[in-house]
């Protein structure tokens, strides 16, 4: 079963450049819209219609911990 989207989800990370791997390498997603100072990052789902599907925005290793987004999606 492949993954067809994810209606333009965004994410701050610490580092979006892990993520972009990640989801790359384990989802198959695809990058298209990269920084090249590794900022940010839109992908796509491989069997996507929409332009990005999810963002990750990086906010640095040094940001603290937040409980936003845990109990609600």
């Amino acid at each position: 079963m492949s993954i067809k989207g994810m209606n333009h989800a965004v994410l701050y990370v610490r580092d979006a450049r892990v993520h972009k791997e990640f989801y790359s390498r384990v989802l198959g997603f695809k990058a298209n819209i990269d920084d090249k100072n590794g900022q940010f990052v839109f992908m796509r789902a491989p069997s996507s219609n929409n332009h990005h599907d999810i963002a990750f925005f990086s906010i640095g290793g040094d940001a603290s911990p937040s409980n936003a987004g845990q109990k609600s999606v």
